[in-house]
């Protein structure tokens, strides 16, 4: 009598043991990066306790926004998870180009595994302030690429030294793993 109520309710319809088909696990940034390596770990793991095929997605792009937006767009239903960076902070506030109201994030299933700190790598015996020096004295001309793009925490990380040291020095874009 339960089961006949329970199946005469709205979404009260039986349902098959979870997981009965493949979980996707979408990552907004390219392979081989240490997002993609966590989440390429976490899916075999997955894999092996659930008995079921799990597999990993590069949304790559706009700073993370294609695959975060995929994720916050996903049907909820347990099998698109996201694994992400601070880029799910960062991203809706960076410009127009996000595709989801950042409310819609806090109801998806959306992982940031790690924190990572920006690494700044430099010619040896080339001191932070004859750098600065140099950048200043050739505004424009000295650049850099942060991984993966423009719009992440790294990115933002050389924005804020041109801030406070006064220099341009412009972002060549991405840098990553294909």
């Amino acid at each position: 009598m339960v089961l006949a109520l329970a199946l005469a309710l709205p979404g009260g319809e039986a349902r098959a043991e979870w997981p009965e088909r493949t979980i996707t696990i979408i990552v907004p940034f390219p392979k081989g990066g240490h997002t993609d390596m966590l989440a390429r770990l976490l899916a075999t793991e997955l894999a092996s306790r659930l008995g079921q095929d799990v597999i990993v997605e590069n949304r790559v792009g706009k700073g993370g926004s294609i695959g975060l937006s995929a994720g916050a767009s996903a049907e909820w239903t347990g099998y698109t998870l996201v694994v992400t960076s601070n880029a799910v902070m960062i991203d809706p506030g960076a410009s127009e180009r996000a595709k989801y109201p950042l409310k819609t994030l806090h109801r998806s299933p959306i992982w940031e595994p790690h924190l990572t700190s920006s690494l700044c790598v430099m010619l040896q015996g080339l001191p932070v302030a004859d750098l600065v020096a140099k950048a200043k004295a050739n505004p424009g001309k000295l650049t850099y690429a942060s991984p993966p793009g423009v719009g992440t925490s790294s990115q933002l990380a050389v924005e804020l030294l041109n801030q406070g040291a006064g220099t341009n020095a412009p972002n060549l874009g991405p840098i990553g793993v294909s």
